[in-house]
């Protein structure tokens, strides 16, 4: 997992930089972790480091980019934080869910997360497993909205770089339009508009 997202981020770290051949160029990327509601708040800092680290794994990626961000999502949370005593009488942190089939629910730990370089032996012993939880049912109109885990946090940075690109285009092509036709300014827009956001889920 670590070579593949490794090759993954080397390849958007490429188009960060503009494509040699093609020209082409993203703005911006995030990647995600999804499923982060499945993982107690206390370990979920540790997600988003494992992810970075996995991201910047490849040779060509490990230079820091202001362009390229990570977070720790969850679309639909289905879960809550909670506290469990075990049997040493110590607090351990869990999340409380209902079993994907079930009716009830119960206290799950999905185990070690690390923080940042996983350790090959990590994958060969069951360290970590997701567990398997069905969404909460879902109450129609706007009093009841849909809960979510950090998904405002990642609109709101894709929104803002979409206001950033339309005030550069509106700049550019003012300026353009000065001393060109009509027809040269919108073609230049076009081109500007071309820029990508992208985002890598996870």
């Amino acid at each position: 997992m670590t070579k593949a997202l490794g090759s993954v981020g080397a390849s958007y770290a490429r188009l960060l930089e503009g494509g040699w051949f093609s020209g082409q160029k993203i703005e911006r990327v995030a990647f995600a972790a999804t499923k982060a509601d499945h993982v107690d708040d206390l370990q979920r800092d540790n997600l988003g480091k494992t992810l970075q680290y996995m991201v910047e794994s490849g040779p060509t990626n490990a230079k820091p980019n202001v362009r390229r961000s990570f977070h720790v999502i969850s679309s639909v949370r289905c879960t809550i934080d909670d506290n469990i005593v075990d049997s040493d009488g110590r607090v351990k942190r869990v999340v409380r869910g209902v079993k994907l089939g079930g009716t009830l629910q119960q206290s799950f730990s999905a185990g070690f997360v690390p923080a940042g370089a996983v350790p090959k032996s990590f994958w060969s012993q069951p360290f970590f497993e997701m567990p398997k939880l069905q969404p909460p049912a879902f109450q129609g109109g706007d009093t009841f909205p849909i809960e979510h885990l950090n998904l405002d946090g990642l609109l709101v940075e894709l929104l803002a770089l979409l206001s950033q690109l339309a005030a550069e285009i509106g700049v550019s092509t003012a300026k353009n339009a000065k001393n060109a036709s009509p027809i040269k300014a919108t073609a230049r827009k076009s081109r500007r508009s071309e820029d990508q956001v992208a985002f890598h889920v996870a």
